[in-house]
């Protein structure tokens, strides 16, 4: 059986590194917004910072 959780990773489109889902939670089914998902919805385009060394 495999991990069910991956690392966090730094996105454009958040401040703190987030745990992108590996499945969805309807979240965006249930809000009164069209277009409203989880900040970590794995629908979503994420846009991953590179990395960068110090």
């Amino acid at each position: 059986m495999s991990r069910f959780d991956a690392p966090k990773v730094a996105t454009k489109g958040s401040g703190t590194p987030i745990r992108i889902r590996k499945t969805c939670c309807f979240y965006y089914q249930a809000s009164d917004e069209p277009d409203d998902y989880c900040p970590t919805c794995p629908k979503l385009k994420h846009e991953k910072v590179a990395e960068t060394s110090v």
